[in-house]
Formats: structure tokens, C-alpha cells, sequence
């Protein structure tokens, strides 16, 4: 078995440790194939020969950096043959794709399973990593979730100031229109007022007019009564006979 995950773990024994890991996956899979071939063919049989195919599809795979092709088959081979190693390549994998929970899932799953395993060490340090990995993810999420609950609280506030700045434009708005409808009506009135005096200024000359009219029509007929009154009496103290009745410009004047 060539490119087991277990080289990536670095520290003091990283290479043995990988070296270890594969050389026991090996021979736990040759043991599970002479068991297999053993085995009673009534009960349940482990396919090994898939186990150790699949096995080899994910150690290519991960070499490769294909890690999400490198789970698939060391998942497969798990399935098919469950030796704790298996479970160490698997939070490997997920390590690889930063899925640090689904990581140390596995890491734990392999310490409680692996027994005596010389990769518990390795395990371990790996498990520790994943953990301060997880821990630093979550932070990472609480202040991408901190982040968005600002903005979609600002983004409220925005729609709210939005809303009340066309409000007051609004009510700006209906003052104007309502001080230039009162501005028309006081116009109107004004207006009206004005038109009414006019009017009243003008019946009122008319009627001084005719009063005037009037008057002077009366006073010319005073005065022209007086004047004839006048000429007659100025006739009989002469001894002219009376005139004839009419207008002074019919008076035929004797004498002289």
C-alpha cells in the first residue's frame, strides 16, 4: 500500500508512523482476506479484495489532492472491511477539505478503536489541531453571522431613515401646498374685498352725479324763474304791457 494519508501528519515520527500505518493496514487486510476465505459461506462476508481495491483508489486520490475522491473510496473501503486506520485516512480527508468537526469526529473515533495503534500519538496531535481549527471556524462563522445581523440591521435603519425622509418630504410637501392654497384664498379675498370697494366707489359717484345732475337742474330752474319774475316786474314798473307767455327770446320789446 503506497500514499496512505497517515504521511501527512508532520512531527517527530510522522514518516514511521505513515510507514506503520500502511504496512498494518496491508497486513490487516491480508489477515481479513484469509479470514474471509475461511469463513463459513452461510454467514456475513467482508469483501476484502473491495476494501483493499478501494484503499488504494483513495491513497491515489489523496496524493493527488482530491481529497472529496479520496473520502468517497477510503469510505468505501470502510464499508467494506472496518479497521480503525480507515477511520484516521477518513478525518484525514475531511481534515484536507477544512470539515475540522466531521475531522475530529474521526480522530476520536480512531483513538477510542485503534488500541495499542503507534499512530495514536499522531492521532492525537492531529485531533488537537482539528479541535483549535474548529474552534478558530466557529469564531470565523459567529462574526460572519455577527456581520450579517449588523448589516441587516442597518439595513433597517437605512430603509427606516429612507421611509422617514420621505415622510417629512411629504409633510413638507402638504405645508406647502397648504400655505399656497391659504396664500390663493387670502389673494381671493383680497380681491374680492378690493372689487367690492371699487363697485361700492363707483355706485356711490354715480350717485353724487345724480345728485349733481339734478341739483343743478333744479337750480337752473330757480334761477330761471327769477330772472323772468325780475323782468316782468321790471317791465310793469316801465309801463311795457306784460309779455306774452314763452322765452325770453320770444319778448318783443317796445320803446326805447
Amino acid at each position: 500500500m503506497h500514499g496512505c494519508p497517515v504521511q501527512q501528519a508532520r512531527g517527530p515520527g510522522g514518516v514511521t508512523a505513515w510507514r506503520s500505518a500502511c504496512a498494518a493496514l496491508a497486513t490487516l487486510l491480508i489477515a481479513g482476506s484469509v479470514r474471509a476465505e475461511d469463513a463459513n459461506a452461510a454467514g456475513p462476508v467482508e469483501d476484502v479484495a473491495a476494501a483493499r481495491a478501494a484503499f488504494a483508489r483513495g491513497s491515489e486520490a489523496f496524493k493527488r489532492g482530491a481529497f472529496d475522491e479520496a473520502l468517497a473510496a477510503y469510505d468505501e473501503a470502510y464499508r467494506n472491511k472496518a479497521l480503525p486506520e480507515l477511520l484516521f485516512n477518513i478525518g484525514q480527508c475531511h481534515f484536507q477539505l477544512g470539515s475540522f468537526e466531521r475531522a475530529t469526529f474521526f480522530y476520536q473515533r480512531f483513538l477510542a478503536e485503534a488500541g495499542d495503534s503507534p499512530n495514536r500519538d499522531v492521532a492525537a496531535r492531529r485531533l488537537a489541531e482539528a479541535e483549535t481549527r474548529l474552534a478558530e471556524q466557529l469564531k470565523l462563522e459567529a462574526a460572519r453571522l455577527e456581520a450579517d445581523r449588523l448589516a441587516a440591521e442597518a439595513a433597517v435603519q437605512e430603509r427606516a431613515a429612507a421611509e422617514a425622509d420621505a415622510a417629512i418630504a411629504r409633510l413638507l410637501e402638504e405645508e406647502r401646498v397648504a400655505a399656497a392654497r391659504q396664500r390663493a384664498a387670502e389673494s381671493s379675498r383680497r380681491a374680492t374685498e378690493a372689487q367690492a370697494k371699487l363697485q361700492a366707489d363707483a355706485a356711490e359717484r354715480d350717485a353724487a352725479l345724480q345728485w349733481a345732475i339734478w341739483g343743478g337742474a333744479g337750480a337752473g330752474a330757480v334761477l330761471i324763474a327769477a330772472v323772468a319774475t325780475i323782468t316782468i316786474v321790471a317791465l310793469q314798473a316801465s309801463g311795457d304791457p306784460a309779455p306774452p307767455s314763452g322765452t325770453l327770446g320770444t319778448i318783443d320789446r317796445r320803446g326805447g
